[in-house]
């Protein structure tokens, strides 16, 4: 409201100034007679031709023609009403009076007519309504709990406008990040996806590292999108399996989204990989009816594959979508073994800088040379690694190709990769790598392998 008074007075002000201004003006001219102008160049007219006489270059007759002409030119020029010539306007004192007035009430007209013809009671509403929403939404932020009991009467678009328009004004959440991720789920719970999608990114760019939150970014990208995945969504997922190998809820949501964009392959990989993780899960193998669903939207993707066929042109100029590098980086976990290495008796912090930790595969009858290969400076027990053809050391021999291979941990204190006596060993017994994906190695001091 403070900024529509000052537009009004300053309005007031532009005009008055342009509809006085020519008052003024008027008011300071010099009356000046026509007639008398007139008179006056024909005397100074004259007395040049009377100089050019004298001095001889004006002829008596010449002198007398030309003054007979500057005298009829005098005639025409000189009005037998002098009064109509005056220039001179004169303003009565009272019309001044009612400029003052006119410009002292121009701003009170103004704001009858805005109360008239705009929605001034609608503005004065939304006002009121700001402020007895900012209690509520801090309520949301610091006890989100106890909001079911002050967000009975509340209209959700409107708190939701409110708080966005808090969060942008404000540069306290933009370190934090849990105001935008609570508004961009709000937002997705009253189907807004576009919006979420916004305030969810915001989240994320203030805490990258909340797993929550990346999951809820993806979310709404994929639902925006009509639960298509896309390449944003896409690369937050496949920074959560990174992480950690074993996140189904990041599997599970990308492989619905490789489903519906129709990546029917992609979906296959992805949904096969979640499919092992979950009959190896407790929580889930208690559960027959989500591995019941997984098993039938794993059988709806080869299905829809087999129809559409197992090879294509994609846009990335791949031709065989088993050949996608996602796909093959899905097939290599699923291919793959999840390695734990823990130690009772080593204590990290003692350790020498240099202390390097190997982890590796090899096959029970085939090449000498490992199959996989990881190392990595233990920073805390246990250590989780994932081996597969990824961690190769040649791509003619490589984990998925053996059905029996045995995998060694071994502590280097020098950090070099010929074995130590003072190296810290483990060794597992032979498996199947198609069949096992988890193993478990406890270091201790005795023979290399």
């Amino acid at each position: 409201m403070i900024f529509w008074w000052v537009l009004m007075v300053i309005t007031s002000l532009v005009v008055g100034i342009l509809w006085l201004h020519p008052l003024w003006r008027q008011t300071d001219n010099t009356n000046i007679d026509r007639n008398a102008l007139n008179v006056a160049i024909y005397k100074d007219k004259l007395a040049e031709l009377t100089q050019e006489k004298d001095s001889g270059r004006l002829q008596q007759d010449e002198y007398n023609v030309l003054v007979q002409e500057l005298k009829k030119l005098l005639t025409q020029e000189v009005d037998l009403n002098p009064q109509t010539n005056n220039n001179t306007v004169n303003v009565h004192p009272s019309l001044k009076k009612i400029s003052w007035v006119l410009i002292a009430l121009l701003p009170f007209l103004s704001l009858g007519l805005y109360a008239k013809l705009s929605d001034l009671v609608s503005v004065q509403t939304w006002e009121q309504t700001k402020i007895d929403l900012i209690p509520v939404i801090e309520l949301a932020l610091t006890q989100p709990d106890q909001l079911s009991e002050q967000a009975t009467d509340i209209n959700m678009n409107d708190f939701l406008r409110v708080m966005q328009h808090q969060l942008q004004s404000s540069s306290t959440d933009s370190t934090d990040g849990s105001g935008w991720f609570f508004l961009s789920r709000m937002f997705a719970n009253v189907k807004l996806y576009d919006q979420a999608t916004i305030a969810a990114k915001k989240a994320h760019q203030a805490r990258p590292e909340q797993r929550e939150w990346a999951l809820h970014y993806a979310r709404s990208d994929i639902e925006l999108n009509s639960g298509k995945i896309t390449p944003s969504a896409e690369h937050l997922l496949k920074s959560l399996l990174q992480r950690n190998a074993k996140d189904m809820a990041a599997l599970a949501l990308l492989g619905s989204g490789y489903f519906q964009a129709e990546s029917y392959a992609a979906a296959e990989q992805t949904w096969s990989t979640l499919l092992s993780l979950a009959e190896n899960t407790e929580a889930v193998k208690r559960n027959p009816e989500v591995l019941k669903a997984l098993r039938h939207s794993l059988a709806q993707a080869q299905r829809a594959q087999q129809e559409l066929g197992k090879k294509q042109k994609l846009v990335t100029g791949v031709q065989n979508i088993d050949d996608h590098p996602l796909v093959q980086e899905l097939r290599d976990d699923a291919t793959g073994v999840q390695v734990v290495v823990d130690s009772t008796s080593v204590d990290l912090h003692t350790l020498p800088s240099q202390a390097t930790l190997f982890v590796f595969a090899k096959a029970l009858q085939g090449p000498k040379f490992p199959l996989a290969v990881k190392r990595l400076k233990p920073k805390q027990w246990p250590v989780n690694i994932h081996l597969s053809d990824k961690d190769a050391m040649m791509p003619q021999a490589m984990l998925s190709q053996f059905n029996q291979v045995t995998v060694s941990a071994r502590l280097a204190l020098s950090g070099k990769v010929d074995p130590s006596p003072s190296d810290w060993v483990a060794e597992s017994e032979p498996f199947n790598p198609q069949r096992k994906k988890r193993i478990n190695l406890t270091l201790s001091v005795g023979s290399h392998p």
